[in-house]
């Protein structure tokens, strides 16, 4: 600011010529000429350094698609089923034939208040990744709690193939029990064939490692061959990297459903009666609960097709 100033001072105050000035200082005669002209449009303000940046991004998104992503959102949100990013790219590619990136999608939904950014509390390098490379190569499995709109707690038993994220499994139950989940499990291998491998966190119902024991599910996967893989208690995971951890796809899954029956129970149109609770035994009618239709499925996110598509590739 010193410098412009000077160089503003030798052309108005002391009349010299605008080459002179340029050659005294070690600066262009243009740059002189410039500075002159906005001081004696905008006085000594106008000599401030201006942002070279460009008045606009031609990169940037466009407030038409911005809408168009917002309105996604808050549709997708309604029915119940996936609403982050990706799902809105992968529905924005189908109804318009064109999309933003993911992370453009992302920063859209953080400007309008729908994502807040919340700090990792672990550190990325205490998670352990997996994923299946064949279908029925490893089944995820969970039990989650939620509540009606009449305040029923239920509970929602999901089995969930993880290389094509379809749902083999789901049913509902007042009380779920250890005999529940043996019984949807060989229901569901009737249906889908018998798994490779079964992930589950350490809850009582599938196992008894916290009693010292072995559950009836544990027996019936050893009887039919099947790999059991379960998450490191809690008192393991200090200090190292943890095992494989079933809090995602399954039980993102389950909430993704109760979430939709939430829904649909406002509207007068409740799928789990408190009183009966219809389970939820084909994986077809899951699917068609979790609102994955055939015309705009939610893919996997590694996998880029949806759920039955890629189930019938083993």
């Amino acid at each position: 600011m010193i410098l412009r100033q000077m160089v503003v001072d030798a052309v108005v105050l002391e009349g010299r010529s605008l080459r002179d000035v340029a050659r005294t200082y070690g600066v262009s005669k243009s740059w002189v000429a410039e500075l002159v002209t906005r001081y004696r449009e905008g006085g000594e303000a106008a000599l401030a350094a201006r942002s070279r940046a460009h008045h606009g991004d031609p990169r940037a998104m466009s407030p038409e698609t911005e809408e168009r992503v917002v309105r996604l959102r808050k549709e997708l949100t309604d029915l119940g089923t996936g609403a982050g990013a990706q799902s809105i790219q992968v529905h924005l590619l189908s109804r318009y034939g064109e999309a933003p990136s993911v992370s453009a999608i992302y920063r859209a939904l953080q400007r309008r208040g729908f994502i807040t950014p919340e700090p990792r509390k672990r550190p990325k390098a205490s998670y352990v990744r997996f994923e299946a490379e064949l279908p029925n190569e490893c089944w995820q499995t969970d039990m989650t709690h939620w509540q009606l709109a009449d305040a029923t707690e239920v509970q929602i038993i999901t089995f969930l193939d993880d290389y094509s994220r379809r749902v083999m499994a789901c049913e509902v139950r007042v009380s779920a029990k250890g005999s529940d989940v043996r019984d949807i499990f060989q229901r569901a291998c009737r249906d889908w064939g018998t798994p490779a491998s079964v992930l589950s966190d350490n809850g009582a119902i599938y196992n008894a490692r916290q009693r010292g024991g072995r559950s009836g599910f544990e027996s019936d996967l050893l009887s039919a061959g099947v790999l059991y893989k379960h998450s490191a208690p809690p008192d393991l995971r200090q200090g190292r990297a943890l095992a494989p951890d079933v809090e995602g796809t399954a039980r993102q899954t389950s909430r993704r459903l109760a979430r939709g029956d939430a829904t649909r129970a406002r509207r007068g149109r409740r799928l789990l009666h408190p009183r009966a609770p219809a389970p939820i035994t084909r994986p077809d009618d899951a699917e068609r609960r979790l609102r994955i239709t055939r015309q705009s499925p939610g893919p996997h996110p590694h996998q880029s097709t949806a759920p039955s598509t890629a189930q019938g590739r083993r």
